[in-house]
């Protein structure tokens, strides 16, 4: 868990500075996608299952002003 929270301090902060940033809205939230630029762990779900669990290097994270809703890796 501990790791899960600095990986998502760190996506957060480089998404407010723009770094390795791709930026978009949706609703009222805004979704950032953020390369870390190193293994973060692996692709989930559905998707994660049909590529057989890939590595993940990015973050996605859905926030509502300045809370964060969800952050889950790419």
């Amino acid at each position: 868990m501990e790791g899960a929270l600095k990986t998502i301090d760190q996506a957060y902060e480089n998404a407010k500075i723009g770094k390795r940033t791709t930026k978009h809205s949706d609703d009222g939230r805004t979704i950032y996608t953020v390369d870390i630029g190193h293994r973060i762990g692996y692709v989930g779900g559905r998707e994660g299952n049909q590529r057989h669990k890939p590595m993940a290097r990015r973050v996605q994270l859905v926030l509502e002003g300045n809370r964060v809703i969800t952050a889950f890796p790419l």
